[in-house]
C-alpha cells in the first residue's frame, strides 16, 4: 500500500491463520455522524473525548459555514472537511488520546488518500502529532505531510508543494523536505510514510519514495506520544476543502 510493505496479515484471515500483532487504526469513511458542534453523535466534537476526534475550529465572523461530512460525490467513502470563509479560518482535528509512541523497537506506518479544492490557498498537514489545539502553528512534535506559507511552527514558500514534515522537542533542527511533488487542485494523491523505529523515516508520494530521513538531529525521540492529526487553514477570503480517501495507521505491538 502507497510503497509500504505492512509486516502482518490483514484483520480478517482463515483458520490457522496468524498475525503478527499490531495496534491498527483504519477508516474508510463510508459511515459517519459527520460535526456535531458538542455532541457525542459526530465524528468531531469541540469538547474533547465526547466524539472520535478533537475538534478545535476558527471561524473569523462566527457564521458557522464550516462542515464535515461523508461526500455524496464520490465512491468509496470521502470525509470533506471544509472551512469557514474568511482568511486564516482553520479546523484542526485530533484523534482523542495519543495511542501512538515513538519506539526505537516498533516501526510504525501511515498511509492516506486526500486532496483539496485550491491548492495555493490552503494551508494543511496530515500525520501524526502530539496534541495540541494549533498544530500548524505550535505543534512540538510531529511526522507527516503538509504546507505552509504561514508563520508559526510549520512555515515554507509555497503551498502547492508537498512537504515531508519532521519536528520534535528533542531535535537540534527541525526538518522540512521539499518531496518534489505538488498538489493539483480537485486531484487525489497517496501520501504514507514509514518510520523505521527511532532512526529512519521514509516518506512516499504515490507510492514513490520521496524522502528518507536518517539524520540523528533531526528524529523524532523515542518516547514521544502522538495521536492522528488533520490540519487546515485558509489563505484567502473563500472557504477550503480537504477530502479524504482513507487513513492508515498502524504500529508494531511490543
Amino acid at each position: 500500500m502507497n510503497g509500504l510493505t505492512l509486516p502482518w496479515l490483514p484483520p480478517v484471515m482463515g483458520p490457522g491463520n496468524t498475525a503478527a500483532p499490531a495496534v491498527v487504526y483504519f477508516d474508510d469513511f463510508v459511515a459517519s455522524d459527520g460535526y456535531a458542534a458538542n455532541g457525542s453523535d459526530g465524528i468531531a466534537s469541540e469538547t474533547a473525548n465526547v466524539a472520535q476526534f478533537h475538534l478545535t475550529l476558527v471561524d473569523g465572523a462566527t457564521d458557522a459555514g464550516e462542515t464535515i461530512v461523508i461526500s455524496d460525490a464520490e465512491p468509496g467513502g470521502v470525509l470533506a472537511i471544509t472551512t469557514n470563509d474568511a482568511d486564516d479560518d482553520s479546523m484542526n482535528l485530533q484523534l482523542n488520546g495519543e495511542a501512538f509512541q515513538v519506539n526505537a523497537d516498533r516501526d510504525l506506518y501511515f498511509a492516506t488518500r486526500l486532496k483539496v479544492n485550491d491548492a495555493d490557498t490552503v494551508d494543511w498537514f496530515v500525520g501524526l502529532a502530539n496534541t495540541a489545539t494549533d498544530v500548524l502553528g505550535s505543534a512540538v512534535d510531529l511526522i507527516g505531510f503538509g504546507s505552509s506559507n504561514g508563520s508559526g511552527a510549520m512555515e515554507n514558500a509555497a503551498s502547492a508543494n508537498i512537504f515531508a514534515w519532521l519536528e520534535g522537542t528533542g531535535m537540534a533542527a527541525d526538518s522540512d523536505t521539499d518531496t518534489a511533488s505538488d498538489l493539483a487542485d480537485d486531484t487525489f494523491v497517496e501520501l504514507s510514510f514509514h518510520l523505521r523505529g527511532a532512526s529512519v523515516a521514509e516518506f512516499f508520494v504515490n507510492g514513490n519514495k520521496a524522502v528518507t530521513n536518517s539524520n540523528s538531529d533531526v528524529m523524532l525521540a523515542a518516547g514521544d506520544d502522538l495521536t492522528l492529526t488533520i490540519a487546515m487553514a485558509n489563505q484567502s477570503s473563500a472557504a477550503s476543502t480537504m477530502e479524504i480517501d482513507y487513513i492508515l495507521v498502524a504500529q508494531e505491538r511490543g
